[in-house]
This record gives C-alpha cells, sequence and structure tokens, in this order.
C-alpha cells in the first residue's frame, strides 16, 4: 500500500519527531525508548487495514490520531469515557445489523446516551461522527484522513469537546462488503457550564 520510500521517509520524519519532542522532556532513556517504541506501534498501526488489526487497536489508532489532529490545532486531547464508549458501540451494533449507515433519529437517540443521562440535570453535549470503508481505505489513517476533508466531520473533530470514545466493528453496513468492511463511529462530549 502505497510508495515504500515515502512510506520509509514519513517513518523517519516521525522518529526524528518524536526522538526531538522526548530529549526536550529531559527524561531518561528508558522512558525515551518506551514512548518511541510506542509511537512507532502507532504509526504501524495506523496504516493497517481492519483485517490487519484487532478492533482494539484499530479504535484505539483512530483515537490517537483524532487527538494527534486536535493537538496541531492547539487543542486539548479528548478524555476517554466509557459513557460514549458504549453509546457508539450500540450505533455500530445498530448499523451492521440493519445494513443502515446514517445517524439515525438523532434527538431521541442523544436522550439514552449514558454520557447525557449522567449529566442530568446540568446538562451535557454529544456530537458523533460515522465512517465505513472496505480493504485499504479501512485503516485508521484513512478514517481520519475522510473525515478531516470533510467539512462537518472536520468541524466535529476541531470542536469543543472534552470527552470522547470510539467504537470499530471489523464489518460494514452494505450487504456484500463485510469481509473486509469497518465500520466506525466517534462519540463526542462536553460537560455544559
Amino acid at each position: 500500500m502505497g510508495d515504500p520510500l515515502s512510506a520509509q521517509a514519513h517513518l523517519l520524519e516521525l522518529e526524528a519527531d518524536v526522538l526531538h519532542r522526548l530529549l526536550m522532556r529531559r527524561e531518561g532513556p528508558a522512558v525515551l525508548v518506551h514512548e518511541l517504541v510506542a509511537a512507532l506501534v502507532q504509526l504501524v498501526s495506523a496504516r493497517k487495514p481492519i483485517t490487519a488489526l484487532t478492533p482494539q487497536r484499530h479504535r484505539r489508532a483512530v483515537a490517537q490520531l483524532v487527538n494527534e489532529e486536535r493537538r496541531e490545532r492547539g487543542l486539548p486531547a479528548l478524555r476517554y469515557a466509557s459513557s460514549l464508549r458504549v453509546s457508539a458501540r450500540a450505533w455500530a451494533v445498530v448499523s451492521v445489523r440493519n445494513s443502515r449507515f446514517d445517524h439515525g433519529n438523532w434527538t431521541s437517540r442523544v436522550l439514552r446516551f449514558p454520557f447525557i443521562l449522567a449529566g442530568r440535570p446540568r446538562g451535557r453535549a454529544v456530537g458523533e461522527n460515522l465512517a465505513w470503508a472496505t480493504g485499504a481505505f479501512s485503516t485508521p489513517r484513512e478514517i481520519v484522513r475522510d473525515w478531516m476533508s470533510s467539512p462537518s466531520h472536520r468541524a466535529n473533530i476541531l470542536r469543543n469537546w472534552q470527552y470522547g470514545a470510539v467504537w470499530s466493528s471489523p464489518d460494514a453496513p452494505e450487504p456484500g462488503r463485510q469481509i473486509d468492511g469497518v465500520t466506525v463511529v466517534h462519540h463526542f462530549g462536553r460537560k455544559l457550564s
């Protein structure tokens, strides 16, 4: 997938960037090595299709790439919220099971989100990005690249959210495309006031 020399150049660029950032922290060598290895594993995961990753690694890579997009623009990383994971998983299951790809009755669905229910009476806000892809387009990097190319999805990623959770289901909502497909649901949340 892609030009091997280009991928190697990107990897070297990432290594240099990670080493520079880590060295500026003046931390011990064990910490530097651990963080460099974690960054390299993340880079490799971000380029693999769903058939080469576990769903857990796929969703972790999507979440990390979304946070990279936010950090590049001076926004804080989203904190993981298990209550958003519950609602993201539920919608991914419904989407795949019913061969549908839409936000459904968003207003009605939101009222049942555990994140929203936990915020009463003060209030909370939520948002959602959806994606599905097959084959080489099912990589976390391609999913996030597509979101960032769409004005509404990009706006959602860069909004003033505090929390996030991703669910990747190794299946596609279109009959006959399931074998190498993925459905990704990213839920965002923020506490009001």
